[in-house]
């Protein structure tokens, strides 16, 4: 991972930590940049509902704010995964630039740097 991305994404890991800290109760907490660099966490108490998720994405159309650069998703045990599919969509749907958001994973050795378009069925 080069310094950028790495510096990039340990602010966003802090940032989901520190979320997590405040709310304890969450299922998890997504933590993203978009392109002006602005920093936006979104705390999910309950992963299985989508209207955190659709607010969410409201409060960034309101902010002229959807073009996301990186993506950070950590569940409340601190594991790194994708949001939700309904999120990935809904993103792609604000932003078709969204496509290219690198989010953050689990590797088996090593983290691994995720295109979001990557992620998505084939056709989406």
């Amino acid at each position: 991972m080069n310094t950028i991305l790495s510096n990039a994404f340990q602010s966003l890991i802090k940032k989901a930590k520190e979320q997590l800290l405040l709310n304890p109760s969450a299922d998890q907490v997504i933590i993203l940049q978009t392109s002006l660099n602005n920093i936006y966490p979104l705390i999910n108490p309950n992963c299985s509902c989508h209207e955190e998720e659709n607010m969410f994405i409201d409060m960034l159309q309101n902010k002229n704010e959807t073009e996301i650069k990186y993506l950070v998703c950590m569940w409340n045990n601190c594991g790194l995964d994708l949001p939700s599919m309904h999120f990935r969509r809904t993103l792609l749907a604000a932003n078709p630039k969204n496509a290219d958001t690198i989010m953050l994973l689990n590797g088996t050795f090593k983290p691994l740097l995720f295109p979001l378009k990557k992620s998505m069925p084939p056709g989406q």
